[in-house]
């Protein structure tokens, strides 16, 4: 599906597709980011959502990085790049696993 036409009316988007219509504000900044700042994983829930609301990262770096290190997160402290980069490795390497349901 690709977009058709964008137009602009009193301060709001009108984006036109296929089938439907997408209507935001001129200046709309999402409040959370698709990706994970720290490890640029997707953001792919609700319990992601809440994580980066109250830490600024996915469930997943909340509970590698931020909880065993809550002091020194709330005073700034981060992950290295390299500390970073085996965590993308590890979560690249493990298995997806889907459960579908049968209707």
């Amino acid at each position: 599906m690709t977009k058709k036409l964008i137009e602009e009316k009193n301060n709001m988007l009108y984006v036109y597709h296929d089938k439907f219509c997408v209507v935001k504000p001129k200046n709309h900044q999402p409040t959370i980011p698709v990706a994970c700042p720290l490890c640029d994983f997707i953001l792919s829930d609700s319990d992601d959502d809440i994580s980066y609301k109250e830490n600024n990262c996915c469930l997943d770096c909340t509970r590698r990085w931020v909880q065993p290190n809550r002091e020194k997160w709330v005073n700034g402290w981060r992950p290295t790049n390299g500390q970073i980069k085996k965590q993308q490795k590890e979560r690249h390497s493990m298995p997806i696993s889907f459960y579908l349901e049968n209707t």
